[in-house]
Order: C-alpha cells, then structure tokens, then sequence
C-alpha cells in the first residue's frame, strides 16, 4: 500500500483537520540527527474541472523539500516535476485523475491548465451564495506511486494552498523522512517528546 510518497512519520492534530504550525518546534525536528527531510503540508479534498470533465480530489499543499522526499522525478510519466516556473505556482496531478480529466500535458506547451474548485473560509450556505471559490491552476506533470495517488492526488506549493484556502499559520500535517537505517519508532518516540 505504501510507496515513496508516504512520508516515514506524519505529524497530525489530535483533533481536528489543522493545527498552527508554531505549536510545534520544526528547526528542532529538522536538526535531528535521524532526519532527513521534512515538509509542512496542507489538505483539503477540491472538485478539479477541465472542459466537460468534473473530478474530486486531494489537493495538498507542500514545501519544495517533498519533490525530493517523495523521489518524484523517478515517479513522472509526463512533464517534470516542478511546483514553479517562471515565478508562477504549477502543479503535479497523479496520472489516473488527469487521464480522468481527458487531459494531458502536450510537449510543445509544457503544462496542462485545469481550473479548481475549493471551499470558501467560513462560508454560509443559503440560496444564492457559493460556498466555493475556483482558481485556474497550471499542471506541470503527471506522476505515478500507487493507486490512490495516482487516482486521487493534486499537489501545489504550499503557499498556494495557503492563499487559495485562506489558512495564515494553519498546516494539516508535518511530513518527515527519515535518514536511510535510522529506526522510525525510535525517531518517532524521539519527536513525541
């Protein structure tokens, strides 16, 4: 079930989908001996539209160090493995969900362009309002892991998720790799205190 794109340990709210990021120290899990990588994330399930096609999915919000955590340039099918070009966010899409989408990512271009559609901050939902908000967002690749990643997975840079869900210091989770032959109950029992 597990592959690459699973972070050795997760770091998640007891209760809750979010937790601010300054409840917990992450230069002192960075400057573990045992570690390796370690990316803040940010989820929320989203409706993907591209022409006539409508999809859900799980968009996640990651820092720059996860495209190396999760080895993602040996999981491309399509594209390359990038969050940004050009100063502009771009995104990674599992290749399932874009083929889903009847899209793909023409060589002369270089990216696919989807438009995505996520919930409002404290929205009301009555008669004439839209609980969503929707942003057009550039596909930069498609990736292969396992079959819920690749059906399920859209990933944009962190800040991206941040802007587009209205969250100032609010993450889900806290990913972490661990260095090759380090044991992960150890470093988990470490992290824990």
């Amino acid at each position: 079930l597990y592959s690459e794109y699973d972070s050795n340990l997760t770091i998640r709210a007891v209760k809750g989908k979010t937790f601010d990021e300054s409840t917990i120290n992450l230069k002192a899990i960075q400057q573990q001996a045992a570690v390796q990588y370690v990316s803040k994330a940010i989820e929320e399930i989203v409706v993907i539209k591209h022409e006539q096609k409508w999809v859900n999915a799980r968009m996640i919000g990651i820092e720059p160090a996860f495209l190396k955590m999760a080895n993602m340039d040996r999981h491309m099918v399509d594209g390359y493995a990038t969050l940004e070009e050009n100063n502009q966010p771009m995104a990674l899409i599992g290749a399932v969900l874009l083929d889903k989408l009847n899209g793909y990512i023409p060589q002369s271009v270089g990216y696919e362009t989807v438009d995505v559609y996520f919930p409002r901050r404290n929205a009301r939902v009555g008669n004439f309002s839209n609980p969503f908000n929707n942003q057009i967002i550039k596909i930069a690749g498609r990736v292969n892991f396992n079959k819920e990643v690749n059906q399920e997975a859209f990933i944009i840079p962190i800040e991206l998720a941040r802007a587009m869900l209205d969250y100032e210091s609010d993450i889900s989770a806290v990913f972490v790799n661990i260095k090759p032959g380090s044991n992960a109950e150890d470093v988990k029992s470490e992290l824990q205190q």
